[in-house]
C-alpha cells in the first residue's frame, strides 16, 4: 500500500465496525416512526461515521505519509523490502 490514505481508510473503517457491534441494539432496533429501517440504518451509519471523522488526527496521517517515503524511497531503488512488518 503506497497510498497513506489507505492506511487511514482501513483504520477508519475498523472504528465505524467496532462503534456498530459497541451500539448493535441502537442499530438493529426498531426505526423512529416516519422511517424505514434502511433509512434508520443509513442515518445511523453516517452518524457514526461523523463521530469517527472527528476523532481522526490529522499527525497519524502524516506518520503514514511519513512511514511510505521509506518504501518508495527502496522501491525506486528496487532494493529488497520486508512485507507485512
Amino acid at each position: 500500500m503506497f497510498n497513506p490514505i489507505e492506511n487511514l481508510w482501513s483504520e477508519f473503517k475498523v472504528h465505524v465496525k467496532t462503534h456498530l457491534c459497541e451500539r448493535l441494539v441502537a442499530f438493529m432496533g426498531p426505526p423512529p416512526d416516519g422511517l424505514t429501517r434502511e433509512e434508520f440504518r443509513m442515518q445511523y451509519l453516517e452518524h457514526v461515521a461523523q463521530e469517527v471523522i472527528q476523532g481522526i488526527d490529522i499527525q497519524r496521517l502524516n506518520r503514514y505519509a511519513l512511514r511510505l517515503e521509506y518504501f518508495n524511497g527502496r522501491a525506486e531503488r528496487m532494493e529488497d523490502m520486508e512485507v507485512a512488518m
